[in-house]
């Protein structure tokens, strides 16, 4: 985990109130046009200027010929501006630090899987990677949460149930695993008191709730009718009648939408998951439980609004610290 630093460096400017003044250097000689055919050194190339300079990560990214098709789902624009977020994140072909901010997320949950892998071999437990979560990531009522993505809330290091769940699923998604966000319902206030994830991985079905302490292995969502609920959940019997109104979120990236992000994974994504396209990820949940409510995930678009990079690129002002 020697990166990390690093990786939570840039995450920190991109989030931050004020960026610190830029130390000027020489300019750069310019970055040829990589070929698709280079796919194994461009990928290892990129991802060393992800973790060491995002404005090189950004230039190299801009020089990849990316072959635009110019389409772009209608749905995702207006669901962009139901979430009030500018739709130039959504439309535009070049990268810029926003793309930056989350190459080097993945990077992160990537490393935290490779260090997991060295631990336990290829097949990391997922029981490992619910330890994990629960010690860097506890829940802490007596902090004030603040809205964040995954890797500033393992950097803050702690989180409710729906931010534990964030983070365990990022580092599933890493290690080659589907995971979706399940948020309980009250049926009269419509409100969910709690959040809990299914996970997908190695042919086996998870339910997963690192705030209460339930890892329950081959079990789909399902499986869950209220006399087992009730087993499995004594203690919490404000949550016992909310799975029959539970909606299934889908944690996508804001850029995982773009055009951009899901052509430049496709040649350079070869070793960190990023840039999947949230309708495939929506497809197998759908397919799965076609019945249940099945959501893209709009907080994670809204969430934008929180970085400095993406208020740059809004025209919106933010005040000094």
């Amino acid at each position: 985990m020697k990166r990390y630093a690093i990786l939570l460096l840039i995450t920190f400017i991109l989030s931050s109130c004020s960026e610190p003044e830029k130390t000027p250097t020489e300019k750069k000689e310019e970055i040829p046009k990589v070929s698709i055919k280079d796919k194994d050194a461009a990928s290892k190339k990129f991802w060393e200027l992800v973790a060491k300079n995002a404005d090189e990560a950004v230039a190299f990214a801009n020089a990849v010929s990316l072959d635009y098709s110019g389409k772009v789902d209608p749905y995702y624009v207006n669901f962009f501006k139901k979430q009030n977020i500018s739709t130039t994140v959504l439309l535009r072909e070049s990268f810029n630090s926003v793309d930056a901010f989350f190459w080097t997320q993945s990077q992160l949950f990537n490393q935290i899987a490779n260090d997991l892998k060295k631990e336990a071999g290829e097949k990391v437990p997922l029981k490992d990677v619910f330890k994990l979560v629960q010690t860097k990531v506890p829940e802490d009522k007596s902090k004030k949460d603040f809205a964040a993505y995954p890797c500033l809330i393992w950097q803050r290091g702690f989180g409710l149930c729906d931010r534990q769940a964030w983070v365990f699923s990022e580092i599933v998604y890493q290690l080659g695993g589907k995971a979706s966000l399940i948020y309980l319902i009250n049926d009269e206030t419509k409100v969910s008191p709690h959040t809990i994830c299914e996970v997908e991985y190695k042919g086996k079905s998870y339910i997963i709730d690192i705030a209460y302490d339930k890892f329950l292995e081959n079990t789909k969502f399902t499986d869950l009718k209220i006399d087992k609920i009730k087993e499995i959940w004594p203690k919490h019997p404000e949550i016992h009648n909310c799975f029959g109104n539970a909606i299934r979120q889908i944690p996508s990236m804001p850029t995982d939408y773009t055009e951009r992000m899901q052509r430049l994974s496709a040649i350079l994504g070869k070793d960190i998951r990023f840039g999947e396209p949230p309708q495939n990820r929506y497809h197998f949940w759908k397919t799965k439980y076609p019945k249940m409510d099945t959501r893209f995930w709009g907080y994670s678009i809204r969430l934008l609004d929180a970085l400095k990079a993406y208020k740059a690129e809004a025209g919106i002002k933010t005040a000094p610290k």
